[in-house]
């Protein structure tokens, strides 16, 4: 996930706009009105008291205020605290959307970056593939090996020669080695139904 986000900034960029696209819109509106009145504010200062440090300076101050209201507004209060009998609740504009924010961002996360095909890509041929490959090797080795019980130490096995056994056991290694090694395209097969069995949305 953190490589996923940190490597495809688009996709980072669309998630912010998406899950806040209503608190970026506050803080532009928010800045414009207050701006506005300290603009205004500012013009009149300067019809009296024309200095050339008058704009750079209440440019910084009227910036730093509004977005530290707008920024303010967003977060807090933390906890929702009603007002007027609980007809009016005061809390941050985002808190207030927890739940919806929520259901995004899991459909966001869902469709774009905890899928299947990215999932098997990161176990596959990610930094621990190896690992994983080891894994699949032990699991479909020990598969074989129950597959084929009878012929070690079943009624089967007096029938069995040991050179057959020895090749029954390459037989063994090279099928795992070979499922192992093609188990990336193995499980591509099943992509659709990995993230149908996942459900990460919900």
């Amino acid at each position: 996930v953190v490589e996923m986000m940190t490597s495809d900034m688009e996709l980072s960029n669309n998630m912010f706009i998406q899950c806040a696209d209503r608190e970026l819109a506050f803080i532009r509106n928010s800045g414009a009105w207050m701006g506005g009145i300290f603009g205004l504010g500012q013009m009149i200062v300067s019809m009296y008291y024309s200095q050339w440090w008058i704009l750079p300076v209440v440019g910084l101050v009227a910036g730093a205020i509004t977005n530290w209201i707008a920024l303010f507004a967003i977060f807090n209060p933390i906890n929702p605290i009603p007002l007027c009998g609980g007809r009016v609740v005061l809390q941050g504009l985002f808190l207030t959307r927890q739940n919806k924010v929520s259901a995004l961002y899991g459909h966001i996360v869902k469709r774009q970056i905890l899928t299947a095909a990215n999932l098997c890509d990161a176990l596959m041929n990610g930094p621990r593939s190896a690992k994983t490959h080891e894994i699949a090797k032990k699991h479909i080795r020990a598969a074989f090996e129950q597959s084929i019980a009878p012929l070690r130490s079943g009624p089967l096995s007096i029938t069995v020669s040991a050179s057959l056994q020895d090749s029954l056991t390459r037989m063994g290694d090279r099928i795992a080695q070979e499922m192992a090694a093609d188990m990336h395209a193995i499980m591509c097969k099943g992509e659709q139904y990995m993230d149908q069995v996942f459900d990460l949305e919900t």
